[in-house]
């Protein structure tokens, strides 16, 4: 015996209609064989009328009754891409598309998976760009309050500087996107370190998107939030946002913004000493209560480690007496358990001399890298090329001449090389 199969195409009318009949189908099993009745009438009259808008409507009315009566994901499947592809084809598709991305969010708790899925065919199926960016946020939003975050973990690193260029975002829908990815990640479990990185990453591009006139409430804390994930991170050293307008804005916040804005500046160019004697006071005890979870202790060490930086940033040595006189240590056994602690933080390169009671240092990080710095980066790479170029004119000692300016180059090299390991 024999057999054939045979391939009918459908025409959108057929495939709309199929998927009507599929929801009568649902509200007779869910016992609403009035409602069955009813809707079929109402999606033939709009059919009838060419009213595209009304049906999409009529799915959307019956969207939670179908997901909740429905165990074929296949069959959940072909209804959603139904409704996803109807917005376009709608008098207002944006209005429309927001409307069904409302519905497929409505509930994150029945089944998530499909109904996100649904949100990114949503997206994929809309053409302007303010409606693509509508469904981004919604779809961010979701996949937050269902727990799916960690599925958008890489499609966000991969696409959000091409969501960004593509949808030509202006600045405050540049940082609406940002902050929404941002905090969408932070819910992430099964990478939480990653995601963590680059939600701050994200709220760091936001805050960078603020100019001086326009920083709101919102604004404010978004800041807030970058600088407290700096402070309290072990892993983020370097901070090149000090001098923006939305981080300098921390400084006319409420006393909590104030504090921290503090904070970060001694971080970043203050002393031991005058972190023990913030923290003894009203600034410290706010900056605790913005940070519940971060004893002064941790605060002390990351204080530590940057103030050393600090110190031996651009010197080739430094002894154990400096850098435990500078640091408010007691003892040389601490200053190298510290020197230690900076290596296996790559902030520098450097070689304990115990006999000499020095450090001995080949590379440093810097606790900034803002204008200050990248004038140190241009005066190296001059003076390097002033080097090649005594060489190639001379033609006299190249060894000589040419290792000084590799050695000056190593050095802004490892500069820049730091500042991006430590963002």
């Amino acid at each position: 015996m024999s057999s054939s199969a045979q391939i009918v195409q459908l025409s959108e009318d057929d495939i709309w209609l199929a998927s009507a009949s599929f929801v009568g189908t649902v509200l007779v099993k869910a016992g609403e064989s009035a409602a069955a009745e009813s809707f079929m009438n109402s999606i033939n009259e709009a059919y009838a009328s060419e009213n595209l808008s009304q049906v999409l409507d009529l799915f959307i009315s019956k969207l939670d009754t179908v997901y909740a009566n429905t165990d074929s994901d296949q069959d959940l499947e072909g209804f959603t891409n139904t409704c996803s592809h109807l917005p376009v084809r709608c008098e207002d598709a944006h209005a429309a598309a927001q409307a069904l991305a409302a519905a497929l969010s409505a509930d994150p708790t029945n089944k998530p998976e499909r109904r996100l899925q649904g949100l990114i065919n949503l997206y994929n199926t809309v053409l302007e760009p303010a409606t693509k960016l509508a469904i981004l946020l919604s779809i961010m939003a979701f996949a937050k309050a269902s727990s799916l975050a960690d599925i958008m973990l890489n499609v966000v690193k991969t696409n959000i500087d091409s969501w960004v260029s593509t949808l030509k975002l202006d600045s405050a829908e540049q940082r609406a996107l940002y902050v929404a990815c941002a905090d969408s990640l932070q819910s992430c479990t099964r990478k939480p370190r990653t995601a963590a990185r680059e939600s701050y990453r994200l709220r760091s591009k936001a805050i960078k998107t603020y100019k001086g006139g326009d920083i709101d409430a919102a604004g404010l804390d978004v800041a807030s939030t970058v600088v407290k994930e700096y402070l309290v991170s072990t892993d983020l050293f370097q901070f090149d946002a000090a001098d923006i307008p939305a981080v300098q804005a921390l400084g006319t916040g409420n006393a909590e913004q104030k504090a921290l804005l503090a904070l970060l500046k001694l971080f970043l160019s203050g002393t031991v000493k005058e972190f023990r004697g913030f923290m003894g006071g009203a600034g410290g005890k706010a900056v605790l209560a913005a940070l519940p979870g971060c004893p002064e202790e941790h605060l002390l060490s990351k204080m530590t480690l940057m103030a050393l930086v600090g110190l031996v940033n651009r010197r080739s040595s430094v002894s154990f007496k400096e850098i435990a006189d500078t640091l408010d240590m007691t003892s040389n056994s601490d200053v190298e358990d510290l020197i230690v602690r900076a290596i296996g933080k790559k902030l520098i390169e450097a070689k304990i001399d115990q006999l000499a009671e020095e450090v001995v240092i080949s590379k440093c990080s810097s606790r900034t890298f803002e204008r200050v710095e990248w004038e140190g980066l241009a005066a190296d790479l001059e003076q390097w090329q002033g080097a090649i170029r005594d060489v190639l004119a001379l033609g006299t000692d190249p060894k000589g001449a040419l290792f000084q300016g590799l050695e000056s180059l190593n050095g802004s090299r490892a500069a820049a090389d730091n500042g991006i390991q430590a963002s």
